[in-house]
Parts: C-alpha cells; structure tokens; sequence
C-alpha cells in the first residue's frame, strides 16, 4: 500500500470484504442476527449484518463498536479439537504488527476468551473492496500489468512483514487477500485462523506440524504431510497470481470465479511432477509467467523465495530449474551403483524399501521431496522393473494430499505385495492367508472393538485404504475379493465400477468413510460374514400391520473363528399385511400371513434360509398366531357389545344396519382376510351412536336445569346489586317511610331536622331530602 498506518475504516456502499452478499436477517449458527449486540473481551458491539457462512470455519459479521466504527467480526464454529483451534500465539504477534500491508487485528479470542466459552473469533479492520476474487470480470481487472506493478509488490510486502515475525500465514489465497479502499488498489494480506510461528532464535526456518488447515487448491504439496516452512508462502502466492491471470486454468466457469476444478488441479500436480510446466502460458506474459512458473515448483528446494522475487521485482533474469538432476550425476551413472543410501539405510532390493520407509521417520523428506533423490531411486528400481516410474509418480500425484502415511502404504504395497495390513499394533496377513473371510473378520472385529473410540478419521480411513489396496493385490490370487469389496462399496453408497485390471488410481473405499460410519462398517460385516438372522413379532398394527424385527448376530461365526466378542444389529419394521384370500381355516389362514411376511424380510435383506437361526421361522408363526387370535376374539367381543347398544336404539339408518350385516357376515363366515373391514366398520358404528347420544343429550332434562340454573343467577345478581341502587334514590326513601313508619323503638320520623334521644346525651343528624 501506498499510505501510512492501516486505519478503522467506515463505508457508506454495499462492498464488503468478504464477497457479494444480499443482507441476512435469519439466525446464524451462533444464533446471532442483525442488530444484536454481542460482549467480546468485556468490549460491546453491534451486528450490523451477517456477510457470510460459507467460509468453511467460520461466519464472518459486520460490526459496530461503541464509538461506532465498522469492523470485520470472524466468529468460529466450535472447535472439538483443540489443535484446529487459531494459533494463540500467531495471533498475539499480528495483532502488534501496525503494517500498510497487513489487515489491522484488532483483537482475538481463543482459550479462555472464547465467545460463550467455545467459539474462537478475530476482529479486524473492515476492508471495503472486498477480496481479490469479488470482481465482476477478472479478465478485465488483473491484466499482466496490473498484477506486475500492484498485486505483486504489495503482496510480496506483506508476506515479508509477516515472515520477519516468524509468522506463516499457510493459507494464503486470494479470498484472504483484500482490497481495504472502494477503488480496489490498496491490498492488505488477512484471515489468520491457519497461521503458524516459529521461535525468533530458532535455527530452522522449517517444522513439521500434526494439524494441517489450508484450501488445497493454493497449498505446497509438503504442506498435506505437515512440513511447513517460508516456501509455502511462497507457493501460494504463485497459486494466486496463477488464479488471477489464467482463472480458466483452475475455475470450472467464468461466472463462478471461486468454483475450482479439481480435475484442472490434478493436472497441475501431474504436470508439477513430472517436472514440466504447470499450464501452458501465454508467451506474451513472459515475465509474469516466470514467476508464477518459479513460485509453483513442487520441490521446496528449488521453488523460488524471498531472494528470487526481490530479483523478479527489480528486472532481473532468473533462471527456473524444475529439477537439479542435469548438473549432477547421470541416470546412468546413478544405476551403477550397487545400493542407494538414505541415512542409516541402504536400499538394493524391494525388501530394504519397505524397512527404510517403516522406520526411518524422514524417508518422506528425503526420498520424496527431495526430486534429486527421488529420480535416483526411480531410476535405480527400474533396473529390475519397468513399470517403477510410472507407478511410483502416480503414487506420489494420488495420495500425497491424503497424507504420508498413505504414500508409504502404496509404495510398501507396491514393492512389497505381501506385505501384511498393520493395524494398531496387530498386523493381519491377507496375502498368505487361507481364509480371506476369517481374517477380515479379525481385522475389522479388532477395528470395530478396540479401537474405534481412540482413532481419528484419518486412521479410519487409512485402514480402509489399506484394507482395499491388500485386497486389489489379491485379485488374481484369490478373485473373490472383487465381490468382497462390492459388498464394501455397497454399505459406502459408493458407485464405482470394480474392473479386473488393477490401477493406482482407484482406490475409492477410504474417500467415503468417516469416524461416524461404524454402523456401515458393520453392516459391512453383516451383510459378507455368515450373520444368523432371528425373526421376533412384536404385534400387528391398526388390524393391518405387523410391526417386528429382524435381528443379525455375528456370535456363532466369531466364537467358530475365537473371536470373544460378539457383534449384532436390530432393525424394526412395520410392513403393511397381505392377507392371503385361499384358506380353510384359521391355522391356514395365520400360516400363509406369517411366511408371506417372512418371504417379504427374505426377499428385502436377502436372507439365505440357512441364516436363520434354529426355530426363529417357528416361533415367529406361533406368536404370530397367538396375537391374531386374541386380536380376532378381542374385535369379535366389542362387536357383541356394539350389538346390545345398538339394541335400545331406534333411529339406526340403513347404511350403519347394512355395515352391522356386513361384520355379522365376516364374523359367522370367519373372513378373517377381512377383519381390518370389520374393524373400520365397527368404529363407523360406534361414532355414529355417539352423535346420536350427543344430540339427545342437546335437549334432555340436564339441558332444562342448566336454564333453571342460570335464572336463579340472574334472579340473585339482581337483589344483590340492582335493588339497593334503587333504594338509594330520595323518592323511593319517602315511599318506603309510609309503610315502615314505626322503624325503631323510639318511633322515629323521617323530617328535615330530627332529634334524637339517646343515652349519655343527644346529638343533631341531619338529613338532605329525607
């Protein structure tokens, strides 16, 4: 920026710093709207509108505080894991830095000064033009020129203020990147919730993290496995730039500029791997292209910094080397060699791969992210197998953003196919295993019992993932597992096509699962294990239903197989009846209706007959039985009294006679197909008597009493507040004189003045018309 301090900032417009938006007046998830007020840091403010919640992590408000400034309130969701939290300390050191090209933190909460307790939230600065992406043609805005004498320098600025504090933002991109002025010129760097510090003595400039935040479209490949250091930056910023010359090259449409496609992010990955070009450039934006080309390098090493862009910015050439393999020994030369060395590792055979990989905790670094290494051991594995390059680049391009932990399954798996499944601290042996189904049943049971609560869903996943890649090496071993594993995507709802031929890339089972799908898991398990099914009838419904349960129980296969555990699954159901209409009697009657059911479960969850569980058909039919019977007796009793009610009645219609010739018939024939028609019938019946009933009671002798009732209480209201209102009036005082002359003792007389005698003395009473 061009101007001094950052400053508060009011605006009169719509813009905001967070996106185009229309003005929201409905609750957000923290159950804040307009114009509440809101007590952060003991400080009041005021929400003035809620911009947005589709940040991913957050709701970002408009605010106002006491001295009626307009700020930027960044609100957390509730975090369940402390580590995903903002870094408290990041955060501490930015809100010191008073820089032009950093966005003003105003002030934070995290730990104790959470809002309510739980949710972490930044105040800052309110930038009125908005991010680098609220732009209605980005063609127009960032032409080379423009990025090259404005975004660029201002950018690289506040990246340098905030490396010169140790700080890394580590999610850099371009909705983080704000325009603070309505003419969108003067660029702050801001949104800190990812940032990461290093101490100011350290001697590393580099660390590894175990949280790792970030939009994975703008993130260093090193970044997915936790190594952090200046350089991701770096990458991001090339990531931006990259977005906002070539925003064809990564969105999926020009009206959406935020809507990325991650096929076009593969591509760019493949590409960075095989040391190429990310895209293909415009020649005519040489310059700018060189540096976006150095800032996107896969490898941290050779990726452009802090030097090279200061060079960039003041005109110099630098040159972009994708690889250092050309300045070293040659691939011949390096396939000469007897072994490879990495540390304490030496590497000439598929077996040593695996070691090195299980137990030395920098393999990732060294052989992966050092691209000199890597080409070294690509090409000296190639000695003894052809197909090394081609499958340990898709490898790397696959599931490197899944994690390193994933990376060094497919290479061990690769080079080692009969490498067991570790689990926990268990491994299980599917290549070598006679009985594919017995040991599936242990690792899952292992997975299911003893480790579920304590694993995260990354180790979830991982699990799946090396669940599926051991089975993908079976297939020609053992071609079962190719129906084991559509079982498996079945419970996933996944829809991905199984195929014989066996690639890298389509490993899919891990993608669709998470901590909170153990019960897909274990219908996993129910549906390939041989589960016994036990059929138990609660009761029929409404004279039509059947509501019963179908139970799985895996505990005679675990006890056959010394599993001590045992695993089962109740599912309720209430299923309309079809009554059967071809019986001879009633115990035909119930055998039909009750195998109809079973064949109907049978078919549904498609049970084998031999699943069921010993007398589970026999007794489901005999309880079926029983309750249909006293069901039956029960509605054949309440007809009967229906009858004697009816009895003393005249005024039954002729429909309600025919419904009684209807259930008579059911009953005296024994329809019992047909006994929810009785039961209809006899409810119809019984409102019709009760409005019969209700309309006598309209004008019975009860009615009469209630009329008398409130009479009296007229009568009563009338004497009590009506009369001594009349008798208060003068005239009717002197009518009432005349016939209750000889009031007292002493024969008063009502006149103007009397006197009257009593004892001790006499008194003057006087009397105003009577």
């Amino acid at each position: 920026m061009k101007y001094g301090k950052t400053e508060t900032y009011t605006d009169n417009n719509k813009t905001t710093a967070y996106g185009t938006h229309d003005k929201r007046t409905k609750p957000s998830v923290h159950n804040l709207k307009t114009n509440d007020n809101i007590i952060l840091n003991n400080k009041d403010y005021k929400i003035i509108e809620i911009i947005s919640e589709s940040t991913g992590e957050a709701v970002i408000y408009k605010i106002e505080n006491d001295k009626k400034n307009i700020l930027a309130l960044k609100l957390y969701y509730e975090f369940h894991d402390i580590e995903n939290e903002p870094n408290t300390e990041a955060l501490s050191r930015i809100k010191k830095i008073k820089d032009v090209d950093i966005l003003n933190l105003i002030d934070y909460g995290t730990g104790i000064d959470k809002y309510e307790g739980k949710y972490c939230f930044e105040i800052l600065d309110f930038a009125q033009g908005s991010d680098l992406l609220n732009i209605k043609n980005l063609k127009e805005k960032y032409t080379a020129d423009f990025l090259e004498k404005i975004v660029v320098p201002q950018i690289f600025k506040g990246v340098l203020k905030l490396h010169e504090n140790r700080i890394y933002h580590c999610d850099l991109k371009p909705q983080n990147v704000f325009f603070v002025d309505k003419e969108q010129t003067e660029i702050v760097i801001g949104d800190y919730g990812s940032a990461k510090t290093f101490d100011f003595d350290a001697a590393k400039s580099s660390r590894k993290t175990t949280t790792v935040k970030g939009t994975d479209f703008y993130l260093p490949p090193e970044q997915a496995i936790g190594f952090i250091s200046e350089k991701n930056d770096y990458y991001s910023f090339g990531m931006i730039l990259l977005h906002l010359l070539y925003p064809d090259e990564l969105i999926i449409n020009e009206s959406e500029t935020k809507s990325l496609s991650r096929q076009k992010l593969k591509q760019i990955i493949e590409n960075q791997f095989e040391g190429e070009p990310i895209i293909d450039y415009n020649l005519s934006y040489q310059r700018i292209n060189d540096l976006i080309a150095g800032l996107t390098l896969v490898d941290f090493n050779l990726r452009w910094g802090k030097e090279q862009v200061k060079q960039w910015i003041a005109g110099e050439e630098i040159e972009i080397i994708y690889n250092k393999s050309a300045k070293k020994e040659t691939s011949t030369q390096k396939t000469k060699k007897l072994a490879l060395t990495f540390g304490k590792h030496k590497i000439s055979k598929p077996d040593d791969v695996r070691d090195y990989i299980l137990n030395d905790e920098n393999w990732y670094a060294d052989l992966i992210e050092d691209t000199d290494n890597r080409r070294e051991f690509v090409s000296y594995m190639s000695k003894d197998n052809s197909n090394v390059p081609t499958i340990f680049n898709k490898i790397i391009k696959y599931y490197s953003q899944d994690g390193k932990d994933f990376v060094a399954e497919a290479i061990t798996r690769f080079f080692v196919p009969n490498h067991p499944v570790t689990l926990g601290n268990k491994s299980f042996d599917f290549f070598n295993t006679n009985d594919i189904m017995k040991t599936t049943a242990e690792a899952f049971s292992y997975l299911i019992f003893t480790l579920w609560k304590k694993s995260s869903d990354y180790d979830i996943r991982l699990f799946i993932f090396k669940y599926e890649l051991a089975a993908r090496h079976l297939v020609d071993k053992q071609p079962e597992v190719l129906e084991i594993l559509k079982i498996l995507y079945k419970q996933l709802n996944l829809r991905k096509e199984l195929k014989n031929k066996f690639e890298y890339n389509n490993i899919y089972a891990y993608t669709a699962v998470t901590k909170k799908d153990l019960s897909k898991i274990k219908q996993f398990l129910f549906a390939y294990l041989p589960a016994k099914i036990k059929l138990k009838f609660f009761k029929v419904i409404n004279h039509n239903q059947v509501h019963f349960s179908l139970e799985k129980n895996l505990k005679a296969y675990f006890f056959e197989i010394g599993i001590k555990r045992t695993l089962k699954d109740e599912v309720e159901e209430r299923v309309l009846v079809d009554f059967p209409k071809d019986y001879f009697s009633f115990d035909d009657f119930c055998e039909k209706t009750s195998t109809a059911i079973i064949n109907n479960a049978v078919n549904k969850h498609r049970i084998i007959g031999k699943d069921f569980i010993i007398n589970s058909i026999e007794l489901f039919k005999t309880d079926f039985k029983k309750y249909y019977k006293g069901l039956y007796k029960n509605l054949e009793n309440e007809f009967k009294k229906l009858k004697e009610r009816i009895s003393s009645e005249k005024r039954i219609n002729n429909s309600e006679k025919r419904n009684l010739k209807d259930i008579e018939s059911i009953f005296s024939k024994k329809k019992y197909h047909k006994i929810n028609h009785a039961y209809k019938l006899i409810e119809k019946i019984k409102n019709y008597i009760k409005r019969i009933e209700q309309e006598k009671s309209n004008t019975g002798p009860s009615k009469i009493l209630v009329r008398i009732f409130w009479a009296v209480m007229v009568l009563v209201v009338i004497v009590s507040f009506v009369v001594p209102i009349l008798l208060s009036t003068p005239a009717l005082s002197r009518i009432m004189a005349l016939f209750y002359n000889d009031i007292t003792e002493k024969n008063l007389v009502l006149e103007e003045i009397a006197m009257v005698e009593v004892k001790g003395g006499s008194f003057n009473m006087g009397c105003e018309d009577g």
